[in-house]
């Protein structure tokens, strides 16, 4: 635990815990994002965790940042599971918030409030923007980290089973309404990109948004001219927990993947992260190798001649693509994978609509080499412009700051 000082006091209230092993995606940056501002605030974090080994560990990367840390115990039994689905049909209220609707969360809030007295209360990711009526500071922050109205809005559209796209028009009705009512309690509204901006202020033009973006650690191995890696693998990395995830391994698996066949028969495809869904492991092919979670993005990368990024749904800027960025990678993605980051088709990043596009910008980029390097070049370049850490922390120290009375 970090020595507490005369420095202003920021409370993260985080629906889980995140730390240095956490894996990819919304994790991965608010670790970042953690360690950045523990570098010039006095942070205090209350955080719903399970007893498992992740969270367990993850904690003890937050207390060795942060001067306070109150964990509140999470469990979702299938009692509650039940009652959030119901919830989520007959009520304004989104499923996923209802899973996090518990007492005990605003219990620890007010704990740490009068013990802590914090000059800012960030609440983080959509689910807990229900208790910011329930903090008792006057600045509060909604960091966004995904605005689950255009995530919802994007799902709903991309589905052709009609009952799934009833269900997802409903959560995506109730986010609007979830968002538009509890993030205009906050002084501030942080999203990762402008499209997340724009898409909540759509329905609440008054909202007080800006864009803070994303910080990413550069990666420990970064060489100025990375030779191509002599592999043939074709290199995919997610947290299978986050339903648009799913949705793109299905979307390579089923609509790219058949796509490639004897155009490279030795290519191998590898899929990194936790917990793959069962039913998209046994109806992979068998050039697809499920690797599980990887305790080393650097090695994973260096294996991976490319990155693939087929994404469909989902909102902020996607994390995945950032990091593929930071290790000097080629990337095939959809547009919405490399939404907000303003790359350029072909200098930084193969961008392709369909699934034909798909497979044959991975087989352009596995069969030409100088194509590859070319955009292995420029996303070093794109990285080290738009993710570099101080530049975020100066953005985000400004508007912490302009927020104090004068």
């Amino acid at each position: 635990m970090l020595e507490t000082s005369s420095r202003r006091k920021l409370l993260l209230i985080a629906p889980f815990p995140y730390g240095a092993q956490s894996g990819q995606g919304g994790a991965t940056a608010c670790y970042n994002a953690l360690r950045l501002l523990a570098s010039r605030f006095d942070i205090g974090v209350v955080v719903f965790s399970s007893t498992n080994d992740t969270d367990k560990a993850s904690i003890k990367n937050m207390q060795a940042l942060a001067s306070m840390v109150i964990t509140v115990p999470f469990s979702v039994p299938k009692s509650r599971v039940l009652k959030a689905k119901l919830t989520g049909l007959f009520t304004r209220t989104p499923e996923h918030a209802a899973y996090f609707d518990q007492a005990s969360m605003v219990q620890a809030i007010a704990q740490a409030e009068s013990q802590f007295r914090p000059d800012w209360v960030m609440t983080q990711f959509p689910q807990m923007a229900q208790f910011l009526p329930h903090c008792h500071t006057p600045l509060r922050i909604m960091d966004v980290q995904d605005a689950f109205s255009v995530s919802w809005f994007r799902r709903a559209n991309i589905r052709k089973n009609w009952a799934f796209r009833v269900y997802a028009y409903r959560q995506w009705l109730n986010w609007v309404h979830h968002e538009k009512a509890l993030y205009a309690q906050a002084s501030e509204v942080w999203t990762l990109s402008d499209q997340d901006s724009w898409g909540l202020k759509a329905f609440s033009p008054a909202l007080p948004a800006r864009t803070i973006g994303l910080p990413m650690k550069p990666p420990v191995h970064q060489p100025a001219q990375a030779a191509s890696a002599p592999s043939q693998d074709i290199g995919f990395i997610a947290s299978f927990g986050h339903k648009p995830n799913v949705e793109a391994l299905s979307h390579l698996i089923t609509q790219v993947i058949p796509l490639i066949g004897a155009r490279l028969p030795d290519a191998r495809f590898v899929i990194a992260g936790r917990s793959p869904p069962a039913h998209l492991v046994n109806a992979a092919p068998s050039n697809v190798h499920f690797m599980g979670y990887v305790d080393d993005l650097t090695d994973f990368y260096q294996g991976c001649r490319i990155i693939v990024a087929p994404l469909l749904s989902g909102g902020g800027l996607k994390i995945k693509v950032a990091e593929a960025m930071g290790h000097g990678k080629a990337i095939v993605a959809t547009p919405l994978a490399v939404e907000g980051m303003n790359l350029i088709p072909d200098q930084d990043v193969i961008v392709a609509s369909t699934p034909e596009a798909f497979a044959d910008g991975i087989v352009r980029l596995m069969t030409n080499p100088v194509l590859r390097q070319g955009l292995e070049t420029g996303a070093r370049a794109v990285f080290a412009q738009q993710f570099d850490e101080q530049a975020w922390l100066n953005r985000a120290e400004a508007a912490l700051l302009k927020l104090l009375p004068t």
